[in-house]
Parts: structure tokens; sequence; C-alpha cells
């Protein structure tokens, strides 16, 4: 690119970015704050397979990972492992805070399922 002298150039700044740049950059902030608060809880849990009993759970994380907003998030979840699944739930459902810590802090994953299994029957419930 080649200036002229005395040439009236306008150097884009950052407050004439679109929003989007700025959203999408906080959002990835908050994608690696969680993937290492999720890694750090659960670092210590075996893999284990999903029960066959609670497959469903793996369908309703599917379907919410389909959903665009969390595709713009970019996570990824082996749906055939219990950590991973409870621990995707845990992030992506609707519940509050202390709930999510509670299953942050459960180590054993088939636990962490029973409880979000819970949870799930009960938002079924108010929406019915």
């Amino acid at each position: 690119i080649l200036i002229q002298k005395n040439a009236n150039v306008k150097v884009p700044c950052f407050k004439e970015f679109p929003k989007r740049i700025a959203r999408d950059a906080a959002l990835e902030d908050r994608r690696k704050k969680r993937e290492e608060l999720i890694a750090a809880g659960l670092f210590d849990e075996e893999d284990v397979e999903m029960p066959e009993a609670q497959e469903h759970l793996s369908g309703l994380l599917e379907s919410l990972m389909s959903h665009e907003a969390v595709q713009r998030i970019g996570l990824s979840c082996d749906l055939n492992q219990a950590v991973e699944v409870g621990a995707r739930l845990t992030e992506l459902l609707p519940c509050p805070n202390d709930f999510k810590q509670r299953m942050l802090e459960v180590k054993d994953p088939l636990v962490r399922l029973e409880e979000i299994e819970k949870l799930v029957d009960q938002i079924q419930k108010e929406q019915s």
C-alpha cells in the first residue's frame, strides 16, 4: 500500500469495529475460563461410559449443542462419556449457580448424571 505524503488516511480504531467482534472476544474468553474450571473440577475423574438408562441425557445435550448460540461458543463433547456429558449439561442447562457449583464438586460422574436427570425432570414438570 502506498500512501502519498500529506494524504488524509483514516486508520480504523477499536470503536469502529463492529460490536460483534468485541462480543465474540468476550464469549471466547468466557468459554476458555469455563473450560479451565471444568478441567480443574473434573480432572481426577475416570472416564465412564454413558449408562444406557441415561442415554437420553446425551440426546438432550446433542440437541442443545446444535443450537446456534451454543455452536458459536464452539463447545465439544464426547456424547459417550458420562464425565463430559455431565459437565456440559451442568454448563448449559438453566439452573442456579449453586447447583452448577455442587455438580462441579461431585466427583462421581454417575451421581452427577442422576442429579442432572432430577433437574431435567423438574424443569419438564414446571413447563407442563
